[in-house]
């Protein structure tokens, strides 16, 4: 997988110890561009943005920001999943390029990398996962220039963030995790009275197939 530069992904540069199944192997590159390509549809704003200052473009997704007023929805439980935001969105590109450093598959039990990584993240290591985010980044934007902008831009001039260390990724993914198996929220209408999220079946099968491979 390369940008339009041609510039090309760092895979398998570094390894840790205990040793599993290769990403690559596991999941095919064409994956890897749906869930890029899907991240870009199932976006959702705050239920503040307008509809004139919006850049939501997939239906559901508006129809789901619809409902998440505190008029309508009440208190939100963060122990269910219910926002494809610009948070998830940037942890997707941030595991991705560690997965894709490391070549390798984990099912993320415990909040640590494996070793010898566990306490800090050596400078090489952050380096490569940085150039891995750039060029995940530039592909967003040649998927969708208007939202990759939004959830991708930091600076006034340059796309990205400062890269977590790995500890802090392996911990954002399994509570990412703990949120998918709580449910996934597809309307917030009347969910302070259920106190369940209300799954619905389209959503569940396009954020599990945004997911299934980070977590």
């Amino acid at each position: 997988m390369k940008t339009e530069d041609r510039i090309l992904l760092i895979i398998g540069a570094h390894e840790f110890k205990s040793k599993a199944r290769k990403f690559t192997e596991v999941h095919h590159f064409r994956d890897v561009m749906s869930a890029l390509q899907l991240m870009m549809h199932l976006f959702l704003e705050p239920y503040s943005i307008s509809v004139d200052d919006s850049t939501i473009t997939d239906t559901l997704m508006s129809a789901l920001k619809s409902t998440s007023t505190e008029e309508i929805a009440g208190p939100i439980s963060s122990n269910s999943f219910g926002k494809v935001n610009k948070h998830f969105c940037r942890f997707v590109i941030d595991m991705l390029s560690v997965q894709l450093v490391f070549d390798n598959w984990f099912p993320f039990a415990g909040q640590n990398a494996p070793a010898p990584f566990v306490k800090e993240t050596s400078e090489e290591v952050l380096r490569h996962i940085k150039h891995n985010q750039r060029v995940l980044i530039s592909i967003c934007v040649s998927l969708n220039p208007i939202i990759a902008v939004n959830l991708f831009k930091d600076a006034p001039v340059s796309l990205g963030w400062p890269i977590p260390t790995l500890k802090t990724i392996f911990s954002s993914a399994v509570t990412y995790r703990n949120k998918l198996n709580k449910g996934i929220i597809s309307s917030w209408k009347n969910y302070a009275k259920n106190h369940v999220s209300m799954n619905s079946i389209i959503l569940c099968v396009c954020t599990f197939s945004l997911s299934k491979f980070l977590v």
